[in-house]
């Protein structure tokens, strides 16, 4: 877990006064990042093993009040790029500017903007929750008493701040760390695989603490996943690595509705007449032959083509349905078949 002071707080969780400029801003005010200076910006980041090439120039940029997802296969990229990204691994070629300072030549200025949580949160288990967070604030010039009240407010944990953190479950301890991680008041924060382990109830509360952060602080959030339809929740933006390489960037909404084709589900009887009909016809777009009907994908103009031609074969239709791509369908599309995230070690290349 990374978190460096770049600031010096006082006691309005969405106000900071920047050491730097000595001037307050409320981050409710926040312009919409499309409107906004990028905050990071990813140049053509490139990381060499020997004469192995694991990540190829990779440029993206992450702005104000967003949250921006990195998808991959394991083994893609993910957390070799997240690690490049804080200064944790040297960067063969490239850089990655943190409000524009130089994570290589200008490490402490560009790390005091950064909070991160790698991995598995590891907070002393003999401590308790407030003790672990007044630990690590003495590690940060300026965190007051007062802001680690803020962070506590925030996490949730109030009730159970002062017990031992080897009684907290999954989820108190990832809020925990998150909390630790905003003990500085970042402006940027890195998150990889924080909802692993989680149930879908602790999955919901990290994403509705994450999305407050960045509606109502400002903040930019790039977080790593393999929780596609987490992420299509979350994410306003997804970066699609294979292999190292970046493939495409996209906002969810035209993520998931950019394919020209949709999914049709079909309820028909007689069903084996039916799937005979549109092999036929369509013998690349049936998806899922059903007990009671079938799925296929098809262009969206087609449809009262297929629709009529199966009444005109005289086949009884019961139900037309259609549904557009999702994010994993378009995952899938982009990146070539390759298997999702089912499983969750982190991807070290």
């Amino acid at each position: 877990m990374i978190g460096v002071s770049g600031f010096k707080f006082n006691t309005c969780f969405g106000c900071r006064q920047d050491e730097r400029r000595g001037q307050y801003r409320h981050m409710e005010t926040a312009k919409p990042f499309q409107q906004t200076k990028p905050i990071v910006q990813v140049d053509r980041l490139t990381k060499k093993i020997g004469s192995t090439t694991i990540i190829h120039d990779l440029s993206f940029d992450l702005y104000p009040g967003e949250v921006f997802g990195l998808l991959g296969p394991n083994g893609a990229g993910k957390t070799t790029t997240i690690r490049l990204m804080l200064g944790l691994m040297s960067i063969t070629k490239g850089d990655v500017r943190v409000h524009g300072y130089s994570i290589q030549t200008e490490f402490e200025q560009a790390i005091a903007h950064v909070g991160a949580m790698l991995e598995s949160p590891e907070m002393y288990p003999y401590l308790t929750g407030y003790e672990n967070l007044v630990h690590y604030a003495r590690m940060v010039s300026g965190v007051t008493t007062e802001r680690i009240q803020e962070v506590i407010e925030w996490s949730g944990l109030h009730d159970r701040i002062d017990e031992k953190v080897h009684t907290y479950s999954l989820g108190m301890r990832q809020r925990l760390a998150l909390a630790q991680a905003l003990l500085h008041a970042p402006s940027v924060l890195i998150l990889d695989e924080p909802t692993n382990g989680l149930d879908p109830a602790g999955i919901r509360d990290v994403r509705h603490r994450l999305m407050r952060l960045t509606r109502e602080e400002g903040m930019a959030v790039l977080i790593s996943s393999h929780l596609l339809p987490e992420m299509e929740q979350m994410c306003d933006r997804v970066g699609m690595i294979q292999k190292g390489r970046l493939v495409d960037i996209q906002s969810i909404r035209g993520f998931a509705h950019k394919s020209k084709h949709v999914r049709v589900s079909l309820t028909v009887h007689p069903l084996h007449k039916a799937t005979s009909w549109v092999q036929e016809r369509y013998p690349q777009n049936i998806e899922q032959v059903r007990k009671d009907g079938l799925e296929i994908s098809i262009l969206r103009e087609h449809i009262p083509r297929l629709v009529s031609g199966l009444v005109q074969a005289g086949l009884q239709i019961y139900e037309v349905r259609v549904t557009s791509k999702t994010l994993e369908d378009r995952f899938l599309e982009v990146l070539g078949g390759h298997p999702l995230e089912k499983d969750h070690p982190p991807d070290h290349e």
